[in-house]
């Protein structure tokens, strides 16, 4: 069965092909295949997002798509809390040291004037 679309998911700018022709333009230079073709444009966007890959060419619309994957927050066995919740206290506990360490010059350069 044809494929509808390509895409290349190594190598040079991740790209979504309309046309078989295209793609080899982009991956035939290059050793072991860099790319895959889906059924449906949505086939190959899941797989562009399962891979991490969230900057790509569409060349169904000629643009370069960017799209925003909101990660999922998953729980942590131990302390049952979820990981986002970890990275925003991390984030929390370093803006309040680096609060501390302005403070702590201001008092030194006030000290030595």
């Amino acid at each position: 069965m044809a494929k509808f679309c390509y895409s290349v998911i190594r190598w040079w700018q991740p790209s979504i092909y309309m046309h078989w022709s295209s793609c080899r333009d982009q991956v035939h230079k290059f050793d072991g295949q860099g790319y895959i073709g889906c059924n449906s444009i949505e086939e190959v966007e899941l797989l562009l997002r399962k891979k991490g890959i969230n900057n790509y060419y569409n060349e169904f619309n000629q643009t370069l798509e960017e799209t925003i994957v909101q990660p999922k927050p998953t729980v942590s066995t131990i302390t049952r809390e979820t990981c986002m919740q970890t990275e925003h206290n991390i984030q929390l506990v370093l803006l309040r040291n680096m609060a501390l360490v302005i403070i702590g010059v201001l008092v030194v350069l006030i000290a030595l004037m």
